[in-house]
This record gives structure tokens, C-alpha cells and sequence, in this order.
């Protein structure tokens, strides 16, 4: 039996997709073409088109009330300008993406893992979730209005800095971005901020607020700490084999881990 969707376009109809990733459409079947030409497409529930190979486009006017899975569809190179994703959008080895919609809006979590031609985001992103980039090999920079909700997590990033006013209400999750050199200064982080291996890091900024851990273990080149860091937990420094000291007045809820050299 098909899987079906009910989808709002003048009347209820149904939409399932097949093994062949042929488009059920109105008791017809459609080429995966023929889908991506429908316009103002609205589905109630989840729409699951993962790993289709031939998809390259989706409806202009898409609005899906679930979650968008496109996760392994290779020859996607681009999302429709206005898409509404109410749930969660799965991008995931979009291996031929390269850019998102401008105002892009996600409900909850944006996963973009291994979109490696990803060259940047959007203006006016706003993801309500968590946002995954892990393997975004070329995007280098983020967007100075960039929101999201819950955890950044962008590991192994050739990201050089982050964007001023950069707000981020769960982690902020950049281990082993070696080429990372600063931090904001207005930067804030709800949850921990979790900068390990980040090789290239001399300096925090002055008045640093972290709400839950900083772990800068293996920061090799991170030579001081600002007097005024405050941090809801605990402070790892593990392998900063460069810091120079460990300022008296920093305000730490829970342990500090030193380094050898400073213990």
C-alpha cells in the first residue's frame, strides 16, 4: 500500500510517493517533473522524498505543516523562494546544493549535514530547532541575522570568525574549527559553548557569558582568559598548553579544569 499525504490545493486530495519515485497525484501517477512544476502545494502532514536521485527542484509555493525530508537527494540544487516548513527540514547529503532561500522560516530543526557546496546562508534565517551544518565544507561565513532556537552544532568548520550579535539559545557546538581566531563580543550562548581543538584561538572576548559549560580543551594557542568570563558550570582547559594564567576573579558555577602546567 502507497504511503499518502492529504494536502490542501482547492480540494483534499492524496499524494504518496512510490519505490520508482514516481508522485501519486489525484489517483494519477506523475513523474518526480511533473511534481516539482505544481505550484502553491500545501501539505498538512510530513513529505518524505528522501533519496530521490532525480529531484532537482521542489513546487513553488511548497508550505508542508510536518516535516520536509529530502535528506541523499543529490541533484537538489535549490529550495523554492517562500517555502514554509513547519517541522523539521532534512537536507542531509544534498551533495549539489548551494544556496537557501532568502527569509528562509523552520519551524523546529534544520539539518544540513554534508551539504558540501553550501557556500552560505541565507539573510533572515530563522531556525526554531536546532541548526546542523557538520560538513558544510565551503560555507565560511554566517549570516549577521542569523536565529536559531535551540543548539548550533558546526564541527570541524573552516569557519574564521562568527557574526557580531550572534545569539544562539542552546549550545554553541564549533570543535576542531582550526581556523576559528576570535569570538564576538556581544556573542551569547544559553547552554555550552564547546570550542575543543579550536587551534587557532588566541583570546575570548571581554565580558564572555556562557550559561552552561565553555570546554576549550586542546586550544593550544589560547593564551589568556578575560577577568570578567562568567560561566553557569564548569571551565575545561585541558591541553592550552600556551595560557598564560587563570584570572582570580572568574566567575565559574562549577569546576575548572587546568592544564598540567597550571595546576
Amino acid at each position: 500500500m502507497k504511503p499518502s499525504l492529504r494536502i490542501d490545493r482547492q480540494q483534499a486530495i492524496e499524494l504518496g510517493l512510490c519505490s520508482r519515485h514516481d508522485v501519486w497525484y489525484d489517483g494519477k501517477t506523475q513523474t518526480i517533473e511533473e511534481f516539482s512544476r505544481l505550484q502553491n502545494l500545501r501539505v498538512n502532514e510530513n513529505l518524505n522524498i528522501m533519496g530521490n536521485t532525480l529531484l532537482k527542484c521542489l513546487p513553488s509555493g511548497l508550505s508542508v505543516g510536518g516535516d520536509l525530508d529530502l535528506r541523499g537527494c543529490r541533484s537538489l540544487k535549490s529550495l523554492p523562494l517562500g517555502l514554509i516548513v513547519e517541522g523539521s527540514l532534512h537536507l542531509g547529503r544534498c551533495f549539489s546544493l548551494k544556496s537557501l532561500p532568502p527569509g528562509l522560516k523552520v519551524g523546529k530543526n534544520l539539518w544540513l549535514g554534508d551539504c558540501r557546496s553550501l557556500k552560505s546562508l541565507p539573510s533572515g534565517l530563522q531556525v526554531g530547532g536546532h541548526l546542523s551544518l557538520e560538513g558544510c565544507t565551503s560555507l565560511e561565513s554566517l549570516p549577521i541575522d542569523l536565529k536559531v532556537g535551540k543548539s548550533l552544532l558546526f564541527w570541524e568548520s573552516p569557519l574564521t570568525s562568527l557574526p557580531s550579535g550572534l545569539k544562539v539559545r542552546g549550545n554553541l557546538d564549533l570543535k576542531g574549527s582550526k581556523l576559528l581566531k576570535s569570538l564576538p563580543s556581544d556573542l551569547k550562548v544559553g547552554g555550552s559553548l564547546l570550542l575543543d581543538a579550536c587551534v587557532s584561538l588566541e583570546t575570548l572576548p571581554s565580558g564572555l557569558k556562557v550559561g552552561k559549560i565553555l570546554s576549550l580543551d586542546s586550544c593550544v594557542a589560547l593564551k589568556s582568559l578575560p577577568p570578567d568570563l562568567q560561566i553557569g558550570g564548569s571551565l575545561y582547559l585541558f591541553g592550552c598548553v600556551s595560557l598564560e594564567s587563570i584570572p582570580s576573579g572568574l566567575k565559574v558555577g562549577g569546576d575548572i579544569l587546568r592544564p598540567q602546567h597550571l595546576r
